[in-house]
């Protein structure tokens, strides 16, 4: 059953043209949850659609976005930094939001955990996949086309690789046939590699790429 309880509302400046578009419902067009100046005058909160459906909101957002332009990308007069419609499309970071993502993520490894979490993860993991036998690769046994090579040929071509990269790939080859030693990684210390990927949930390939680009935390114990 469908609801007509949308809107699609707008912001005005005082000389009466919109700077900012939106859908909601109920008390949304009021809502002081805006990243921009919401109108202190209710008479500047004007709704020019009403009774839609959630689809046809998304649909009229865009179409007003898109008719009166965007500031943030010199196409008109709305401080909207999406294009609306839903998600994120055309999201435009302003210098300001961009040095807060970098301080945030400054020295963040991605998919670190603290510990804590990690034992959590293990022991979840674990019991989710307690029995479960691995199956083949999605592609195995899927022959490449011969365009596929090519642009795998063109791409690696006159490609050099550093004596360190040398001797990590070599180093992860060896240590790849290690099946049954024992294996510290970032979830705790397993027995084998087959206790270590029921727990990561991850296929052989996948985890030895974790090994040969995280050495220091996928390591196998001597």
């Amino acid at each position: 059953m469908t609801h007509y309880i949308y809107y699609v509302y707008a912001y005005l400046r005082k000389d009466g043209t919109p700077y900012y578009i939106g859908k909601g419902k109920k008390n949304r067009a009021y809502d002081k949850n805006h990243n921009l100046y919401i109108p202190t005058e209710k008479s500047r909160i004007v709704f020019l659609e009403t009774q839609l459906s959630d689809i046809g909101s998304l649909a009229l957002e865009r179409r007003y976005v898109e008719w009166y332009g965007r500031k943030d990308i010199g196409t008109g007069i709305l401080r909207n930094r999406t294009n609306g419609g839903e998600g994120a499309e055309g999201l435009k970071h302003t210098d300001s939001s961009k040095l807060k993502i970098s301080i945030k993520n400054k020295g963040r490894i991605l998919g670190s955990h603290t510990p804590e979490t990690n034992k959590k993860r293990q022991l979840t993991m674990m019991g989710k996949n307690k029995g479960r036998k691995l199956g083949a690769s999605w592609n195995k046994g899927i022959p490449m086309r011969q365009e596929t090579k090519e642009k795998l040929s063109i791409s690696l071509s006159g490609r050099i690789h550093t004596d360190e990269t040398k001797n990590r790939i070599s180093n992860g080859v060896k240590e790849a046939h290690n099946k049954d030693k024992p294996i510290e990684t970032p979830l705790g210390i397993f027995s084998d590699i087959s206790e270590a990927l029921v727990a990561h949930n991850v296929t052989r390939g996948t985890f030895n790429n974790y090994i040969w680009k995280n050495p220091e935390k996928y390591r196998w114990i001597k």
